[in-house]
């Protein structure tokens, strides 16, 4: 008598006669045993119901054409579905001239840009200012600088750092 902690489960045929509990061998090592053999598909009893995977519908191509949808959907999800990270390194960021900052990375690739703290000279407030984004190529020798300058945003830059 079937339970729900409990599955019983018999390969057509009369090849097995299987119990399933916590210690015995898993329904999926009984499907794949089934796939591997020439027997018919699982006739699948438990308390609930019959369930029963139709004849011939279940063959090993099935099964592979599946788990290999699955993989290619999940390794689509991985690529496109995280953000790109920069592998730029040796960035700085400097002052110069009277009220600008500027921003480079010497190796790797990928994006990067100034930005800096700007203080108010009227309020006592600090806003970051950014430069626009720059790209960085590998095979670059002479890389793009990102520029930014206080006076457009009506405030003093005091410190200038690279942002990746």
């Amino acid at each position: 008598m079937a339970t729900a902690a409990m599955m019983r489960a018999r390969i057509n045929g009369g090849m097995a006669d299987n119990q399933f509990t916590g210690n015995s061998r898993t329904l999926a090592q009984s499907l794949a045993s089934a796939m591997r053999s020439s027997n018919p598909p699982l006739d699948l009893e438990s308390s609930s119901g019959t369930a029963s995977i139709p004849e011939g519908k279940m063959t090993r191509h099935h099964v592979m054409r599946t788990f290999t949808a699955t993989a290619l959907a999940a390794a689509t999800l991985g690529v496109l579905g995280s953000p790109a990270q920069a592998v730029v390194e040796e960035c700085r960021g400097w002052l110069y001239g009277d009220n600008s900052a500027a921003a480079t990375c010497n190796y790797g690739f990928g994006r990067y840009r100034v930005a800096a703290k700007c203080d108010s000279p009227r309020y006592p407030y600090s806003i970051t200012i950014y430069g626009p984004w720059k790209w960085r190529e590998s095979r670059t020798k002479d890389p793009a600088r990102s520029t930014v300058n206080g006076d457009n945003y009506n405030c003093h830059i005091v410190r200038a750092w690279t942002s990746v």
